[in-house]
């Protein structure tokens, strides 16, 4: 399974606070073995930014990714540009819940 996928930015009218975090849509996301909370790698014009992911089936359509408007204002992205997402990590919390739902 490939693990990379390439997107295009969409700036969204999201604040997450101190919480950096991206917004995938949840039928891809789950294809490339990304769930709730994970830890993704971002890269954007060659840099790499490591967040949380949030799902959806509403707001991002697939080969999209949803960036709040307050990420987008600290890394000065934009809509529109292409980058790549890949799988990092599952946090703690997400491992927990997993093992909720397991039980």
């Amino acid at each position: 399974m490939n693990n990379v996928f390439h997107a295009v930015t969409k700036v969204v009218d999201f604040h997450e606070g101190e919480e950096l975090t991206i917004w995938l849509n949840e039928g891809q996301a789950i294809e490339y073995g990304i769930t709730a909370m994970d830890k993704v790698s971002l890269i954007y014009k060659g840099k790499e930014y490591v967040l949380d992911a949030n799902l959806t089936h509403r707001y991002i359509d697939t080969y999209e990714v949803g960036i709040p408007k307050d990420v987008a204002d600290k890394y000065a992205m934009k809509s529109g540009e292409r980058v790549q997402i890949s799988f990092t990590q599952t946090t703690s919390a997400a491992l927990e819940a997993l093992k909720r739902v397991m039980k």
